[in-house]
């Protein structure tokens, strides 16, 4: 008999006993002063001279929006606030209308400087806060940011001796330029997105110092010029910014695994910007992929000195900053239909996944974070995939561990009338540049893609939209694919829109929902569906990018939503696609997560607020459903000698 575990108790009593820790100070477990911390910086990857503004926050909810008016901003006391930690999403257990909708919150953190140097610049920044956040430092407004899941910096203006007070205003309540967008059913006024809303400081939150140049950019792109057993290629692109008052001469030297080059000597004009470039080669690489995730370690760093000019002599270069990555060597290509790794045909198998956790919803750790990719790893699965980037540790754990992922932003269903505001498309464009340059350092990320969902036979708002996307995208990394995902329907027309995209994803629920005409209601209908997009886009790299069905009980396999159902569902969709030896791919679903008020999901008895077509539970069941999924994983050759041609 498959147990619910935690499930079988009050959820009241669940979420109340599993919370208890969050609230715990953490200066009752030894942080360092004011939680500073710049040896347990969660992520590897990034420059030197950064602390982790760990240990105690301080948080309030303004329901009333009074907060500006009661200068929250500007107040010493502690009064009206509590003592919490972040990663915090301030509605991880509240499963109302209300917190779908979101709220008003504050954030504060008291810190010392940890140096006192007039040379420095000090630069904050935050992993993922959502959605629209406003900035104070000691009383005073350093900055505004509009958006969710990529970091983003300020510059600290203002800073003073002893303690200084960092102040955030974050408003989850989301627009129709906010991506995903307030609704997207004007009839009901659905809300958007097909995850919760959840809100608050759902990223960590660092503090950095500059030295007078600060490496803003880090571009360290290897290729395979010449084919998977020829030489690589790597290319450098490093953009400097000068926050000193005077003119710096600066020269960049880089480092991949033990082999060194030089990115020459800029000079780089008071408050200005340049970048060091260059190129190298590596002999006999050793490459990476998910059987054998090879990774260099990689290093740069930066010595600056005072131009000089007219009378006064250029001064001696010295050790402005540093910076480190890991990379990994790899090609890939679609060729005739075929994404390549290393110049070999994929048949990935892998796990659509949220960030979403019972008792923290989003706010995540790297603990829950590991657990998340182990399960997809004990699944059998090698490839990633969600509605919108994820955290850079779970970046840096799919390097280490030989996951791909398919990155991609929540343009999620997104209307028409929407898509054409110019303010909801410059968010879009601004999450793929910011999503490129962010991410664009690992081996991990399989393809760029631009959208979810949008209507399977585009209009010319869809069409403009995919030519604006991946043209962005082409200029910014020309080494992966585009992509982007379509629901799967039994009556979809060929488009020549797809033409834009080197990738097409197909969520395919053959079997559970009706769709168009109650097109897909029977499975049988699966087969020939893939079969007509094979023959309609012969030549882009088609997957299946989500498939499964609920199940939250027992019951036969002839009704809905029973495990013994979800069981059959995965059996037969596996089968089908074991016959399609052209696919690059296949994406079941991992876990479940929260879902808006009112999901039923296909379920005639569904878990309130829960999606449940994942093979694990909230509460970390495995369903007889994993069983099956891992069987087929597991028997599957998803790469190298031995992949379906």
């Amino acid at each position: 008999m498959f147990q619910r575990g935690l499930r079988s108790l009050p959820l009241v009593a669940v979420a109340l006993a599993l919370s208890l820790a969050l609230l715990v100070p953490a200066s009752a477990v030894g942080q360092p002063r004011d939680g500073l911390d710049p040896n347990n910086l969660v992520i590897h990857d990034g420059p030197g001279g950064r602390y982790l503004m760990g240990g105690e926050w301080l948080f309030r909810r303004d329901t009333p929006d009074e907060g500006e008016i009661g200068r929250f901003f500007n107040q010493r006391g502690r009064g009206g606030w509590s003592s919490i930690t972040i990663p915090n999403a301030w509605n991880a257990q509240d499963e109302s209308a209300d917190s779908m909708n979101g709220d008003i919150v504050w954030y504060r953190k008291d810190f010392r400087l940890p140096s006192a140097s007039s040379a420095l610049t000090w630069i904050v920044r935050f992993q993922n806060v959502r959605y629209h956040t406003r900035v104070w430092l000691n009383g005073r407004e350093i900055g505004r940011h509009t958006g969710a899941y990529l970091p983003w910096e300020l510059k600290l203006t203002g800073l003073q001796k002893g303690v200084n007070r960092l102040v955030l205003r974050v408003d989850n309540r989301r627009f129709d330029d906010d991506l995903p967008p307030a609704q997207f059913d004007d009839a009901d006024l659905t809300p958007g997105g097909g995850w919760w809303n959840y809100g608050g400081m759902l990223g960590e939150a660092y503090l950095r110092k500059v030295t007078k140049i600060d490496m803003e950019e880090v571009e360290v792109r290897p290729t395979l010029p010449n084919g998977p057993a020829a030489s690589a290629q790597v290319d450098w692109r490093i953009k400097l910014r000068n926050y000193s008052g005077r003119p710096q001469r600066v020269r960049v030297m880089g480092a991949y695994g033990t082999q060194k080059v030089n990115l020459g000597t800029q000079r780089v004009a008071a408050g200005g910007t340049t970048e060091a470039r260059g190129r190298m080669t590596i002999r006999k690489p050793r490459l990476w992929s998910p059987p054998d995730p090879q990774l260099y370690d990689v290093t740069i760093t930066a010595d600056a000195g005072d131009a000089g000019g007219g009378s006064k002599k250029a001064a001696p270069l010295k050790r402005v900053g540093d910076y480190v990555l890991r990379s990994g060597i790899r090609s890939l290509q679609v060729v005739n239909g075929r994404l390549l790794l290393n110049g070999e045909p994929m048949n990935a198998r892998g796990v659509f996944i949220h960030e979403d956790d019972f008792v923290k919803g989003s706010a995540l750790g790297n603990a829950e974070r590991e657990k998340m990719i182990n399960e997809a790893r004990d699944l059998g699965a090698t490839l990633l995939r969600t509605h919108y980037p994820m955290h850079p540790e779970m970046h840096e754990l799919a390097d280490r561990l030989g996951v791909l992922i398919w990155s991609e932003i929540p343009v999620f269903q997104v209307p028409d009338r929407l898509l054409k505001s110019s303010a909801l498309r410059a968010v879009a464009r601004d999450m793929l540049r910011t999503n490129v340059l962010t991410n664009q350092n690992h081996p991990s990320v399989v393809t760029w893609s631009v959208s979810n969902e949008l209507r399977p036979e585009p209009s010319s708002t869809e069409r403009s939209y995919y030519k604006e996307a991946s043209t962005l995208l082409r200029s910014l990394d020309p080494t992966r694919p585009i992509s982007t995902v379509i629901a799967g329907y039994l009556d979809h027309t060929q488009q020549a829109a797809y033409d834009y995209f080197d990738m097409l994803g197909f969520n395919s629920y053959f079997g559970w929902y009706p769709g168009r005409q109650a097109s897909i209601a029977d499975r049988d209908n699966l087969s020939p569906f893939l079969d007509k997009m094979r023959a309609f886009y012969p030549k882009q790299a088609i997957m299946v990018t989500e498939h499964g069905a609920e199940a939250n009980r027992e019951g036969p396999a002839e009704e809905r939503g029973t495990y013994a159902f979800q069981s059959d569902f995965y059996n037969f969709h596996e089968s089908v696609y074991a016959t399609k030896p052209w696919l690059s791919g296949v994406i079941g679903t991992l876990r479940s997560f929260r879902v808006r008020p009112g999901w039923e999901g296909g379920n005639p008895k569904p878990s309130s607020n829960w999606h449940e077509k994942g093979v694990i539970d909230f509460f970390d069941n495995k369903k007889p459903a994993f069983d099956v999924l891992q069987s087929w994983f597991r028997n599957t050759v998803q790469y190298g000698p031995g992949t379906p041609r």
